[in-house]
């Protein structure tokens, strides 16, 4: 019978750090187990990934909808674990992509008799991405992170960027804007405003304005 098995990929490039591949287990020969799975533009690269105890909980989306915040636990054997995560930063704002396949589809070199008819390298359900908030506690046996989906936009205001109705926020002269030299008012300063960014450009030109002119300032 195929067991579900889950892949682990922490980006630790943030905390300038390399990118790490664990499965919590090891193949036929006692060894990594060792899956060619697909990249973002469908070609195929094979990685191994290094036996690490972890599990993780809370991955269900409740009734109303909510995105999970599930918790890794990761062993910390001799410490090991420990002395990395401390290393770069308890991995705050580090992303982890959880992959997972099923035993029949992973490498044929993974099994005692160099065989698997059914591999099938392109098969995953769909990752998981989530972030490391905070280490949430850490012992000499394990070390327990909190996470948060990738989709998770709780706590985050929408939009980032205001909206501004007579107002560009485009540095005057910088690639964005694109006036400055020659002659006349493009060789003046900017005021920002839709007027200003005509006299620059001309009047009935295609115009880099980056504010929203149409843009309601009436709130609901």
């Amino acid at each position: 019978m195929s067991a579900i098995m889950r892949f682990f990929e922490i980006d630790l490039a943030n905390v300038g750090g390399p990118t790490l591949y664990f499965h919590p287990g090891l193949n036929e020969h006692g060894g990594p187990v060792i899956w060619t799975r697909p990249n973002e533009d469908d070609t195929m690269t094979t990685v191994q990934y290094d036996p690490f105890p972890m599990e993780i909980d809370g991955l269900e989306i409740d009734g109303q909808g909510r995105l999970p915040r599930p918790t890794l636990t990761v062993s910390n054997i001799e410490g090991r674990l420990g002395a990395l995560v401390r290393l770069y930063k308890d991995l705050n704002g580090c992303v982890m992509t959880m992959r997972t396949t099923l035993s029949d589809y992973i490498d044929a070199c993974n099994f005692k008799d160099g065989e698997n008819p059914l591999a099938s390298p392109g098969l995953e359900m769909p990752k998981e991405i989530f972030i490391f908030e905070r280490k949430a506690e850490e012992t000499l046996e394990y070390v327990k992170f909190d996470l948060s989906s990738a989709l998770d936009l709780e706590g985050q205001m929408l939009p980032k960027r205001c909206f501004y109705t007579n107002y560009c926020p485009h540095e005057f002269g910088g690639p964005l804007c694109g006036a400055g030299g020659g002659g006349g008012a493009s060789a003046g300063a900017c005021d920002h405003t839709l007027t200003g960014c005509e006299a620059h450009h001309g009047k009935g030109a295609p115009l880099p304005f980056g504010g929203f002119p149409g843009a309601s300032a009436v709130g609901m």
